[in-house]
């Protein structure tokens, strides 16, 4: 394996591996407005610089990342973040912080969302970047990427053997509670036995009912605080009884909690809207 520094993380790479893996993936392939602003962004070379660099050195297409996802307008622009999976491992991980360059965040962790890339060899790490960006995208541009979309697709890799998938299910600006939600979750909390919370710097209200059930994570996101605990009776009534959220701009929000996460199972993403099941 090759020995790198990337930002301040050790890391050995199996480029052979990598190579092999993303010679047959195609890129990004979610259709919404914020993913193919980031792929007209990434095709056109208007990442920073040092993202096209290393991606470059890799061999990774920048359109091919493994997981994208805008978090919230800044700015005028938007915070998105999206990593790319490598074949490797990571040496210094209990050590190694992120690092905050004036384009953007980046360090080298393990991506815990589903999308992911299934059937990627093991071991492997995410090189995970948090960038502000802008839109470039305008509806025609829109339009024409969805229609040329299906001469981009390339067959996945077979899974392993042993691998679950997630199912999912998305609730969007028809519900006008969060009954269906309550519902979904309800029985994973009944099986699970660990939790894991994720909300953000501004949200100290709902980080400190976090804290009431479980313990901040040593994690270096700086947007955030990771809570995490036991699956208690108390916890799970807690989460089953709020209310539904007011403040729906941005997220028909199910829950206050931006993430959350019972065992691997379950995850409850963007505020309840996407949730990953086994």
């Amino acid at each position: 394996m090759l020995k790198r520094n990337l930002w301040g993380f050790e890391v050995e790479i199996d480029e052979a591996a990598t190579a092999e893996w993303y010679a047959t993936k195609g890129a990004w392939g979610c259709e919404c407005g914020h993913c193919r602003n980031f792929l007209e962004l990434s095709k056109h070379n208007k990442l920073p610089e040092a993202v096209h660099a290393i991606l470059k050195e890799l061999n990774i297409a920048p359109e091919k990342a493994t997981y994208v996802c805008e978090i919230m307008p800044k700015d005028g622009r938007y915070l998105y973040q999206f990593s790319y999976r490598i074949s490797g491992r990571i040496l210094n991980e209990d050590t190694a912080k992120s690092t905050v360059a004036d384009w953007g965040e980046v360090r080298c962790c393990h991506e815990i969302y589903p999308y992911g890339a299934p059937g990627f060899p093991t071991p492997h790490f995410d090189l995970e970047f948090w960038v502000t960006l802008p839109w470039i995208l305008n509806l025609k541009d829109i339009e024409n990427a969805i229609s040329g979309l299906a001469s981009d697709l390339k067959p996945a890799p077979e899974p392993p053997a042993d691998y679950v998938p997630f199912e999912s299910i998305d609730f969007d600006r028809s519900e006008k509670d969060n009954a269906k939600w309550v519902q979904l979750i309800t029985g994973y909390l009944n099986m699970a036995t660990t939790f894991e919370i994720h909300c953000w710097n501004e949200e100290p209200e709902w980080i400190e009912l976090a804290l009431q059930y479980g313990e901040l994570k040593d994690d270096d996101w700086r947007y955030g605080k990771i809570i995490t605990g036991k699956v208690t009776p108390q916890f799970t009534e807690m989460l089953l009884t709020m209310p539904k959220p007011t403040d729906t701009e941005i997220y028909n929000k199910m829950t206050p909690f931006f993430n959350v996460f019972l065992d691997d199972v379950f995850q409850s993403c963007h505020y309840g809207t996407e949730n990953y099941y086994k």
